[in-house]
């Protein structure tokens, strides 16, 4: 139900914006992650991974890629981040690049290991096809005939004295584009400059999505980011050059009382060269939501503002 135009002296206005980001730098330079993937004689893995999570679940999504291949619970993989002596090189963890590249790379080392898997399990189980579910290798054939994980492994170390390790690069073929369409609403008091954002709602296009708990935080996230940076926050310095809004205080963060009702949703089209379709929300999250709250304010004064953060008075 939308407010009156004008009530108890506020102004209502709505604006929106529309925006896009990259998933990853291909064409720029080489994008590539290279992983080194176990599998354990207990039939858990462990995942060697050059990516650090930055609270944006990049980690998460490779873990829940892995474990979907191999037919294994997130929570049976280990990973070791970010260690440059004992990692394989990664690019780095910007540009959107989490799932649509590091993802896709989890998925094809885990492809690769599930075949070796396979191979040494269709051995054991006397069969042509296998299949990798719940820590089983299942004779597809015969699902009454399977063995455990475990007991591929260590198969494998007894009979043919090798381990399951596999290291393996993934280069991005393409680069796709993540898109956002973001609506605000506001009230704005004329008199003190007052704004306040009453309603939020965002629409991500992001492939298909691996994570929707981590999609919905990343989302918020940039949400809470775009807010301020539309309309309240700003490096100032004095004629000196020393900063002046030195402290959250004055820096006026969107604390959590500030903030909006907010409703979002993903548009699940797969995305052909990303990991089971997927591509980012990352930066693509807070690209649209200062220019939406913005023109809602500019909406709600009947005129145009041409610098962020949008002050009234």
């Amino acid at each position: 139900k939308l407010l009156a135009k004008e009530e108890n002296g506020w102004k209502r206005g709505i604006g929106m914006a529309i925006g896009a980001h990259g998933n990853g730098v291909f064409g720029a330079h080489r994008d590539t992650t290279s992983l080194i993937l176990k599998l354990n004689e207990d039939g858990t893995a462990t995942l060697l991974t050059g990516a650090h999570d930055m609270g944006n679940g990049s980690t998460t999504a490779q873990i829940m890629i892995v474990a979907e291949v191999l037919g294994i619970q997130a929570a049976d993989i280990e990973t070791l981040e970010a260690d440059t002596d004992a990692c394989a090189w990664n690019l780095g963890d910007y540009a959107s690049r989490g799932v649509f590249v590091e993802g896709a790379a989890a998925k094809q080392i885990a492809e690769k290991l599930a075949a070796e898997v396979k191979s040494e399990a269709a051995e054991i189980l006397e069969c042509s096809e296998v299949i990798l579910e719940n820590g089983m290798a299942i004779n597809a054939a015969n699902k009454e005939k399977a063995v455990t994980l475990s007991d591929v492994a260590v198969h494998y170390q007894q009979v043919k004295h090798k381990e399951f390790t596999i290291t393996d690069t993934f280069a991005s073929p393409a680069g796709m584009t993540s898109y956002g369409a973001h609506f605000a609403e506001v009230l704005v008091n004329p008199t003190s400059g007052e704004v306040k954002v009453t309603e939020f709602v965002a629409i991500h296009d992001v492939g298909t999505v691996i994570n929707h708990m981590g999609l919905e935080g990343q989302l918020e996230g940039g949400i809470h980011m775009g807010l301020g940076y539309g309309i309240s926050e700003k490096m100032e310095f004095d004629d000196k050059g020393k900063l002046t809004s030195n402290s959250l205080r004055r820096y006026k963060m969107f604390k959590s009382t500030d903030m909006p009702k907010i409703t979002i949703g993903f548009l699940e089209e797969p995305e052909q060269f990303g990991p089971y379709g997927a591509k980012s929300i990352g930066e693509c999250a807070t690209v649209p939501a200062g220019p939406a709250v913005f023109n809602a304010v500019c909406d709600a004064m009947g005129t145009s503002y041409y610098s962020f953060p949008v002050k009234i008075k």
